[in-house]
């Protein structure tokens, strides 16, 4: 019997149990990879994803423009038809001092909510991780890290181990601390755009 990889209850066809895919699949074009990963998961966690899935997707395409191949357009509608949601995004934009134009004006930078990219990032994490050993990932500490500040190279040259295939959607590496083998790191890429990075403490 299949247990869910997010809470471990376990799971009874007809009654509680789902699928959940990672990454979501709503951060796909419409014509989407056939092989997306998809692990056992309850309704209720899978249902607790769903608007926050959606969110992500609209940020990140929007801040990917023209990379995110149409997909930035679309979100950039959506957000203009709420308006309690593009207050939200204009919100987290703020100048960055960091980051200046030709004329060193300083640049705009979005800042992802920190409780939610952390949680939507490490269920990614917990879902590719069950997917490969079979097993939940628990009892351990996870940091993430968000670099805004990286230009990520093009996903074909993007040293992965898998991913590729939603290339540049999606696509990840997963490598083991050299100083410290309890340390293992996950880096995501989205949209060829947007990098993030989550350190795993065993």
């Amino acid at each position: 019997m299949a247990n869910c990889y997010l809470c471990g209850i376990k799971l009874i066809k007809n009654k509680n149990k789902s699928k959940d895919h990672v990454p979501p699949d709503c951060i796909f074009p419409v014509k989407k990879p056939l092989n997306l990963i998809t692990v056992p998961c309850c309704i209720k966690c899978n249902g607790k994803f769903k608007e926050l899935d959606e969110k992500m997707r609209n940020h990140f395409a929007i801040l990917a423009g023209d990379k995110s191949q149409g997909l930035g357009k679309k979100s950039t509608r959506e957000l203009f038809r709420n308006n309690k949601k593009m207050d939200e995004f204009i919100s987290n934009t703020k100048l960055h001092t960091s980051l200046k134009d030709k004329n060193g004006h300083p640049g705009l930078l979005y800042f992802f909510d920190e409780d939610e990219i952390n949680l939507w990032l490490i269920r990614l994490v917990k879902g590719i991780y069950f997917k490969k050993d079979k097993t939940r990932l628990e009892n351990v500490e996870f940091s993430v890290k968000q670099h805004p500040d990286i230009k990520p190279p093009s996903c074909e040259s993007f040293h992965v181990e898998e991913g590729l295939e939603y290339c540049p959607y999606f696509v990840y590496k997963m490598f083991t601390d050299d100083k410290n083998k309890n340390l293992a790191h996950w880096i995501f890429m989205f949209y060829g755009h947007l990098i993030f990075q989550v350190t795993v403490n065993n």
